[in-house]
This record gives C-alpha cells, sequence and structure tokens, in this order.
C-alpha cells in the first residue's frame, strides 16, 4: 500500500462511519450529557414544532402520554449504582408505547433555548423513523444515525478543502469526545462540524491561490449562518474574512460588498438566535426561575445581576475568568479529549497524555507544501481564540454560577472543540516537518488506539453481554 496516496477525508469517512456506528451501539440510550432533553427538542422539530411551549411557568412541550418512559427506562442515576444492560433492556424499552390519545407536559428548558437549527438532523431521522415505526426507542435510535450522518458529512468536506493541518484535522474530528456527541441526540454534533466546516473554508480562502467568487462568498455566508443559528457564541469565526488577501477579490467593490454581507450575515444570525433565547425565556413569568432546579440555589443564578457586576467590575471579572481557566485546565483537557457518558466515564489516565502529545506534535510539524502562515495571520487567529473563549465562559457565568461567586462553574471541554482547528493552527510552522506517510502512520496508529481505549472503556461501563 502506497500511503502517499493515502487521503485524510478518506480516512476520516471510513473510521467516522465503523467509530460512529459502534458508538451509537455501546452508548445506551440518554447517556449523553443532557440527552434526554436533546431528544424531546429533536422530537418536538420533527413533529413541526420549532417553538417551544410553556405549562405553569414551565418550558418545554406537549407530546403524546408515556413519551417520557422511554428516558426515565434508561435514567443515568441507575447506573451509578452499578446497574449494567443487555440485550433484554433494549427488548423491553422496545415495547413501549406512546398513547397518541391524551397528552403529557415534558419539560427541557435548558434546550428549548436553543434555535431549532442544530436539530434538524435529528429530527429527520425521527420523522423517517415515525414513518414505519410506533417506537420511541427506533425514533431515538433514528435520530442519534441521522445525526452521525449530518456530522460525517459537514467534516468530510471540511477535511476535504481545507489546505492546512488535514491530518491534524482528522485527530480533532476523531477525539472520543468528538464522537461521542456525534453518535448522540446532542445538538453540539451539528454545531461543532459546521464551525469545522466554517474554519476550513476561511482557511482555504486565505492560503490558496484560487481568486474570490460570487459562489465563494456563497458557501461563505451560508456556513456563517448556519454556525450563528446553531450557537451564536462562534460566530467569531466570521473576523476570519480580514486576513483572505483583497487582491483575491477582483474589484475593490467586490471585496466591500462581500465584508458587508458577511457583517450582515453575522449581526443577522446573532439577532436571530437572540431572539429566539429571548422570546423562550419570556415564557417564564418574572420573577421565576428558568431553570426549577436552580430555583432554590443559595445564592441564587440571575444572569441580569451577573451583566451588571461584569459592567461595573470588569478588571475583576477578568480575573475571574482567568482563575477559572487556571484552576481547571487540566479537566478542560480531559473533558475535550474525552470523558464520556454523564461526564462520568473517564479513559485510561495515560490516554489523555498521549492524546493530547499527539494532536499538538502532528499540529506542529505537518505542513503542507507551499504555505506559509505568516505571523500577523496567528496573531488575528489568537484573536478569534481568546475572543471566543471570554464568550463562552461568559455564557457560563451568566447562565449557570451564582451570583457573587468568584469561579466560573459549567465549564466543558466540549464547549471548547468548535474552535480547536485555529487553536493548533498556531502551531503551524515550516521549517520542521515530517513526511506524508508519517502523518499517515501516526494519524492511523491514534485512531485505532483511540478507537479501542473508547469502544472498551464503554463496554465495560455500560454492558453484561456475557
Amino acid at each position: 500500500m502506497n500511503l502517499i496516496h493515502v487521503k485524510a477525508q478518506s480516512v476520516f469517512l471510513i473510521t467516522a462511519i465503523l467509530w460512529g456506528i459502534t458508538t451509537i451501539i455501546l452508548t445506551p440510550p440518554f447517556q449523553v450529557p443532557d440527552e434526554p432533553a436533546h431528544f424531546y427538542k429533536s422530537l418536538q422539530v420533527a413533529e413541526g414544532k420549532l417553538f417551544p411551549e410553556n405549562f405553569q411557568n414551565q418550558v418545554g412541550g406537549y407530546f403524546p402520554k408515556g413519551s417520557n418512559r422511554i428516558a426515565t427506562f434508561f435514567d443515568y442515576t441507575f447506573l451509578e449504582s452499578g446497574y449494567r444492560f443487555g440485550f433484554h433492556d433494549l427488548a423491553e424499552a422496545l415495547k413501549i408505547r406512546p398513547d397518541t390519545s391524551a397528552v403529557t407536559f415534558i419539560q427541557f428548558p435548558n434546550t428549548a433555548r436553543i434555535f431549532p437549527v442544530p436539530y434538524f438532523p435529528q429530527a429527520f431521522g425521527i420523522m423517517i423513523g415515525k414513518l414505519f415505526f410506533n417506537s420511541p426507542l427506533v425514533w431515538f435510535y433514528a435520530g442519534r444515525l441521522f445525526n452521525l450522518i449530518a456530522w460525517i458529512s459537514l467534516l468530510f468536506f471540511a477535511i476535504k478543502i481545507v489546505p492546512v493541518h488535514k491530518w491534524t484535522m482528522v485527530l480533532l474530528a476523531l477525539l472520543p469526545m468528538h464522537i461521542n456527541l456525534a453518535a448522540s441526540q446532542s445538538a453540539d454534533a451539528f454545531t461543532n462540524a459546521i464551525s469545522f466546516l466554517g474554519i476550513a473554508i476561511f482557511l482555504r480562502l486565505i492560503f490558496t491561490k484560487d481568486y474570490m467568487r460570487w459562489k465563494s462568498v456563497f458557501w461563505m455566508l451560508l456556513v456563517l449562518l448556519l454556525v450563528s443559528l446553531s450557537k451564536n457564541v462562534y460566530i467569531t469565526i466570521g473576523l476570519l474574512f480580514f486576513q483572505i488577501p483583497k487582491t483575491k477579490f477582483q474589484t475593490r467593490r467586490f471585496y466591500n460588498l462581500s465584508l458587508v454581507l458577511v457583517a450582515f450575515i453575522g449581526i443577522l444570525g446573532f439577532l436571530a438566535g437572540s431572539f429566539y433565547t429571548s422570546k423562550v425565556y419570556h415564557l417564564v413569568e418574572p420573577g421565576v426561575s428558568f431553570f426549577p432546579h436552580f430555583a432554590n440555589s443559595v445564592p441564587p443564578v440571575d444572569h441580569l445581576k451577573q451583566i451588571r457586576f461584569i459592567l461595573a467590575n470588569p478588571v475583576e471579572y477578568l480575573f475571574i475568568l482567568a482563575d477559572s481557566l487556571i484552576n481547571q485546565w487540566q479537566v478542560l483537557i480531559y473533558s475535550g479529549i474525552g470523558v464520556l457518558g454523564w461526564l462520568n466515564v473517564s479513559l485510561p489516565l495515560w490516554y489523555y497524555s498521549f492524546m493530547a502529545i499527539t494532536v499538538l506534535c502532528m499540529a506542529f510539524f505537518e505542513s503542507s507544501e507551499n504555505i506559509v502562515v505568516k505571523l500577523k495571520n496567528k496573531l488575528l487567529f489568537l484573536l478569534v481564540v481568546i475572543i471566543t473563549i471570554v464568550l463562552i465562559c461568559t455564557i457560563s457565568y451568566l447562565t449557570w454560577t451564582p451570583v457573587g461567586q468568584n469561579t466560573i462553574d459549567g465549564l466543558q471541554g466540549r464547549y471548547f472543540i468548535p474552535i480547536l482547528p485555529l487553536v493548533f493552527v498556531l502551531f503551524y510552522n515550516c521549517r520542521l516537518k515530517i513526511p506524508h506517510h508519517a502523518g499517515v502512520i501516526v494519524t492511523l496508529v491514534a485512531l485505532l488506539i483511540s478507537f479501542v481505549v473508547s469502544n472498551v472503556t464503554l463496554y465495560e461501563k455500560y454492558w453484561c453481554l456475557l
């Protein structure tokens, strides 16, 4: 086999299909963070309801009676007592049928506030499942499968078109945490994949010699819109437009018009997402906690008071942010690489060091012919990364952190996955590099180890088939 002809996107495609399907099988239903809430949101979108409903200051939706029995059946708290699944559990769950003659209200405030776009793949899968089976379990797995298909498709094209760090992007795309989200009902799968594709498009426009065409502008704008509607914090990647050489535009008017369109799409997506979230929050009466489980917290979570604190004490807040990142750096790295299940299934400790070092070395030694990432490029990339990190931390501070607390709660490594390609481009260099076939071998070995470690860990945690 001549490794020189092995393409990164082909390796990703084969590995992602195999690993994704095994992860769908080995991860029992609802064993991914907030997966019950993601499923109900997907089910709501599949029924053509793009906006959540409310009942007695609770936000969620009305579904056929008994629709929540499937999530209760696989309650993750059972697993904390050491319970392990077998085929008989799936057989019993398959018998659960919703009662279409009556409805029940199910609350899911944490996902109700998310714009519907990242739920379209799951919703489509659920619609297909509903055509043939009256089983919530079948709907659930159909949603997982179509979420995986959409994720693979977006990342396949991202890896295919990115001009630098193809093999690094393969490793980042196939981190266990990334796969775990892709093989679930989580909206993060679409958000991560569309962000990777957006970054790949910009890197291609920046570093290749192709001139800008309206076709290029169209795809750039479409992906930016999807990014902003999925999770508007990642619209910061639109700042990469300023790194596209002006000489690539045939006229100055074309450049200015493209810039205006990028700004317009970014603002439009941000406002649409913000308006949607605001309307959802207004389903709950003033003074009532949007998140019921935080209603009795002492001190309480109040995003308006947190905003006032940040505006009044910006320097103190930056110290809180920096201190939180420094104190939680190890947890963030581990959970970004892969802490599976409900963030309670850790991989072997040696694996985290192995994978972090492998990705870092690949980013440092992998370079493309005739492509130079200049200091001015890296400075803007760094700026985008910093702005995005600050926004992510601020959202966690507003949403999950009690008023007056001097550390930020709710930070997880998976929130930083969408910007990882930009983070590692900062290590790109042209002086020290490895041959193509060496990069292929390193990637294949790392993926094989990751595949085995991840699947064995999931099997030992959840299943008892023998």
